[in-house]
């Protein structure tokens, strides 16, 4: 059996056309709202960076963050665990090891949920 599936979505509300040989039918759908993105919850700087990094955070919940490094082809570099934090303050993380290069670093939580990447450059 043939299923195609063919969606528009209006204005305010959708409707999705499913096309079965032989039938003709629609459903109704409910759009998903998404979510507003939250404002930024990290800072790194000096950016670029040397050998230290210093992270600069304002979390309003006490919340386990977890941070990975990874190069321009995707190679995990550093994974950290930063602990809670919570508040307004700021970390150093030391990246000598590091070669010179492009690196992103991934802030994320699953509870609250968190999740922002930001792009550096090593000197």
């Amino acid at each position: 059996m043939l299923l195609i599936s063919c969606v528009y979505a209006g204005e305010k509300a959708g409707w999705a056309e499913w096309i079965t040989p032989g039938t003709w039918s629609r459903s109704h759908y409910q759009e998903q709202q998404v979510p507003e993105k939250p404002g930024k919850s990290f800072r790194v700087y000096p950016n670029p960076v040397q050998d230290e990094m210093k992270i600069a955070y304002n979390l309003e919940k006490e919340t386990e963050v977890m941070m990975e490094i990874r190069d321009i082809t995707g190679k995990k570099v550093m994974d950290e665990n930063l602990e809670k934090l919570k508040g307004e303050s700021e970390l150093t993380v030391n990246l000598s090891g590091l070669r010179k290069g492009i690196y992103f670093i991934k802030f994320y939580s699953t509870e609250p949920l968190l999740y922002e990447i930001i792009k550096i450059q090593k000197l």
